[in-house]
């Protein structure tokens, strides 16, 4: 499970290791014996930054190397 909260300054995003595992093989339908399992939080360092920002100085290099923004109007 992943939790993405762009109103936090730090843990922005949180990684939750839950699942479900078999506890052994069943014979028949309607044997599964199921146990849910929780684990580690993990939340990756992502570096504070301004979205307008990035998409200026995204432009603005467009601009001046004359490359093909990555959102050029077109869909391939």
């Amino acid at each position: 499970m992943l939790i993405y909260d762009d109103t936090q300054n730090d843990e922005k995003i949180k990684i939750f290791d839950k699942g479900v595992d078999i506890l052994k093989d069943p014979e028949g339908f309607g044997e599964y014996q199921l146990t849910y399992r929780t684990g580690d939080i993990v939340s990756p360092f992502l570096e504070a930054t301004e979205p307008l920002r990035v998409e200026i100085k995204h432009f603005f290099d467009c601009v001046e190397n004359n490359l093909k923004p990555v959102s050029d109007g077109y869909s391939d």
